[in-house]
């Protein structure tokens, strides 16, 4: 199987270097064509200049980087388009996804499903993060789960896998920048008929830097939910 992992990342020089020689490891112990493609939004920490060092010695390493910060959904936007491999993976550069969990959602995806989220909150899975920021995420899961039938109990989770002929299917443009992007990939999967599933992980808390998930992106998680309800649209 062949596949490409794609890390956002804005100012992430404290785990970008670790996290690809962990993936590399991954792909190695698992005979994997793995390929690590890292959208950075020019970060001023120099984020990009250690990823350029990295591709010296890695050729499966590619960097493109974006003149401006705009979402997280913005940069797997950018990025989709241009994976070549059978399946496409979406992972944080922090280390609150652990890399050595890939193979669970390579597996699942060999099984037939379309899309493969991580979930926090499954038997096996696990929330290591502080306290103060479970609370909304599982109200929100419940609300996505009872009044939109999504078929995962994780619905904002950022580690998840794709097959890529299905993601090429999806309008991208028509989907939110921001962290709401994760929901509303799984509201346009469930809708074109794909084969939607779910595989526990541990939800750690990031090693090095600041989270980037603010208030603003708890209410456009709500926004994105009243229009999947009134609408049916993103």
């Amino acid at each position: 199987m062949n596949v490409t992992v794609v890390v956002p990342t804005y100012n992430e020089r404290d785990n970008i270097a670790r996290l690809v020689n962990v993936l590399q490891e991954v792909f190695r112990e698992n005979r994997t064509d793995g390929r690590i493609m890292v959208v950075d939004d020019s970060s001023p920490d120099g984020t990009a200049q250690i990823v350029r060092e990295l591709r010296k010695k890695n050729t499966n390493v590619t960097l493109y980087v974006r003149a401006e910060r705009r979402g997280i959904g913005a940069a797997y936007k950018f990025a989709f388009p241009m994976c070549k491999t059978q399946y496409v993976v979406e992972m944080d550069a922090d280390f609150s996804h652990d890399p050595r969990e890939l193979p669970r959602f390579l597996d699942k995806l060999e099984k037939g499903y379309d899309l493969v989220v991580g979930s926090r909150y499954v038997k096996g899975g696990a929330r290591l993060d502080p306290f103060y920021r479970r609370v909304f995420p599982v109200v929100g899961n419940w609300l996505y789960r009872k009044l939109l039938g999504f078929p995962v109990t994780d619905t904002t989770s950022g580690y998840r896998a794709f097959r890529a002929s299905a993601l090429a299917k999806i309008k991208l443009s028509r989907l939110p920048n921001d962290f709401s992007f994760q929901s509303a990939m799984i509201y346009e999967f469930m809708r074109a008929g794909r084969r939607v599933g779910e595989v526990p992980i541990s939800f750690r808390k990031r090693e090095a830097g600041t989270p980037k998930y603010a208030f603003k992106d708890l209410l456009g998680n709500i926004a994105l939910l009243l229009r999947l309800f009134f609408f049916g649209r993103a």
